[in-house]
C-alpha cells in the first residue's frame, strides 16, 4: 500500500490531482492508514497511471471513467468492450491524423524561410487559418537590412 504522495509520484501525477480523482470517484483508495491517510494499492497505481496518460492526450474525465469501467466490469459482454475500445482507437487515430497534419504545416512554414528571414505573426496566423496559400520567403540572398522579402507561395 502506498500513501498518496508515493502513489502520485509513481503515477507521475500531483498529490492534488490524485486527491481530486479520489474525490470524484474516478479512483478509490484501497483504504486508509491508522492516521487517516489515503492508501493506494498497486492496481490503483495502474489506474492512476492510465488516467494520467489519457488526460495528457485530452481524454475527458467522463471518457476516462468509461474506459476504467471496461476494465473493472467483469460482467460486461466482450462484444461491448470490443466495440467501445475500437471506437476509442478510431478517435485516437483521428486525433493523430490531425496532429500529423498540423506538424506538416508547421514544418512547411518553418522550412519556407531561412533563419535570417522575417515572418510576422500575421503571416503565420493567415497561413494557419487557411486565409492564404502560405507565405514563402524569397530565395534571394540575405538583405543588408536583415529583413526578408515575403512573397505569396504558389
Amino acid at each position: 500500500m502506498f500513501k498518496i504522495s508515493d502513489a502520485a509520484r509513481r503515477a507521475a501525477l500531483t498529490v492534488k490531482t490524485v486527491r481530486y480523482y479520489a474525490d470524484i470517484g474516478l479512483v478509490k483508495p484501497a483504504g486508509r492508514s491508522a492516521a487517516g491517510y489515503r492508501l493506494y494499492a498497486d492496481s490503483d497505481l495502474a489506474k492512476l497511471g492510465f488516467i494520467g496518460r489519457a488526460r495528457r492526450y485530452s481524454f475527458s474525465i467522463d471518457q476516462c471513467r468509461d474506459l476504467l469501467s471496461l476494465y473493472e466490469d467483469d460482467q460486461r459482454p466482450s462484444a461491448e468492450v470490443k466495440r467501445i475500445t475500437l471506437e476509442k482507437i478510431a478517435e485516437i487515430d483521428r486525433k493523430l491524423g490531425e496532429l500529423q497534419e498540423l506538424r506538416d504545416e508547421l514544418r512547411h512554414l518553418a522550412g519556407s524561410c531561412p533563419a535570417w528571414a522575417t515572418l510576422t505573426i500575421g503571416h503565420l496566423r493567415q497561413s494557419m487559418l487557411g486565409q492564404a496559400p502560405g507565405f514563402l520567403c524569397t530565395d534571394s540572398p540575405q538583405p543588408s537590412s536583415g529583413n526578408a522579402h515575403l512573397e505569396r507561395g504558389q
